[in-house]
């Protein structure tokens, strides 16, 4: 996919692959990256029931200097709604759903737990995904936990590469 969400090619296989083993599979062509354009590739990794396994993100350019097209992206807000989790073991949750509702890819979208009172980070934090990229229209769940002492009215501030900031609110569930 191009930066401005155009679609360069779409490619899906079933493999058999034995445990703890290499198996070849697809390669992306290198054709696909043209002299102006960086190509977005999202990789998934599924097992026979459709369960992800692995989800891989990556930009590609025909050399180095098509990468400076990437600071041209155009500005995606992304819509972030994080909800209170009840957690156990002395650990509290945050489930922050991210959806990419613009029409351009949103590259490295970044989650910070902060205290609303204060602004200040929550700390440790821990991120099921951080570093976030989404194409158009998809959505993802990102899990915060951290330790239930530190519960209070929480915040959860997004940026990116060509995300615009932006904070939400954790809501009681």
């Amino acid at each position: 996919m191009r930066g401005d969400g155009t679609s360069v090619f779409e490619h899906q296989e079933t493999v058999t692959a034995p445990a703890q083993a290499v198996t070849s599979s697809f390669l992306v062509d290198a054709g696909l990256a043209s002299a102006t354009d960086v190509v977005y590739v999202e990789m998934e990794l599924k097992d026979s029931q459709g369960t992800l396994l692995s989800r891989n993100f990556y930009w590609y350019a025909a050399d180095s200097e098509t990468y400076r097209a990437m600071n041209s992206l155009p500005q995606v807000a992304v819509a972030t709604r994080a909800v209170a989790e009840t957690g156990s073991g002395g650990e509290a949750h945050v489930m922050v759903a991210l959806e990419n509702t613009g029409s351009a890819v949103a590259v490295a979208a970044k989650l910070t737990l902060l205290r609303t009172s204060d602004g200040e980070r929550i700390l440790p934090a821990y991120y099921s995904d951080n570093y976030v990229s989404l194409l158009p229209g998809e959505k993802r769940v990102v899990d915060i936990s951290y330790p239930a002492a530190q519960a209070a009215a929480a915040t959860v501030a997004i940026r990116g590469w060509n995300v615009v900031p932006a904070k939400a609110e954790v809501q009681a569930k």
